[in-house]
């Protein structure tokens, strides 16, 4: 994003590459009247919304954090395994972004809203707290 806020040509191609998977989803469950009746709705109740923001600022994102030996994950989930690998209560909390080093520097978790008085930065450090 630009300072005046608009999209660079390169997230403009990421957000129609959401809207496409979005449209693609809507047609496969069949729910087009649902969508049409009221569009805010079922996109806040139906689709993960959060994609939009996170492909407009991962270009952000990632040059922010564009230094050697540094390495940017984006939209992962945490999952936790038994002691023989096995996957123990399926996806739990899904991280916007998650950066770390080769030099062992704690890793931090960057978080994508649109509104950004709903970041909670005391959440993203118990998440990463309980998944070390």
């Amino acid at each position: 994003m630009n300072r005046t806020g608009e999209l660079d040509a390169n997230q403009e191609a990421k957000v129609e590459q959401v809207a496409k998977l979005w449209a693609a989803t809507i047609k496969k469950k069949n729910e087009n009247a649902l969508y049409y009746k009221d569009k805010i709705k079922y996109i806040k109740t139906k689709l993960k919304s959060g994609d939009v923001v996170e492909e407009a600022g991962s270009s952000r994102v990632q040059s922010h954090y564009n230094e050697p030996g540094v390495t940017v994950w984006s939209s992962m989930y945490l999952e936790f395994q038994d002691a023989d690998g096995n996957k123990v209560g399926g996806e739990q909390a899904e991280l916007d972004f998650f950066t770390f080093n080769e030099g062992g520097a704690l890793p931090q978790i960057v978080s994508a809203k649109l509104d950004g008085s709903k970041v909670r930065k005391s959440q993203d450090r118990r998440l990463l707290r309980h998944s070390a």
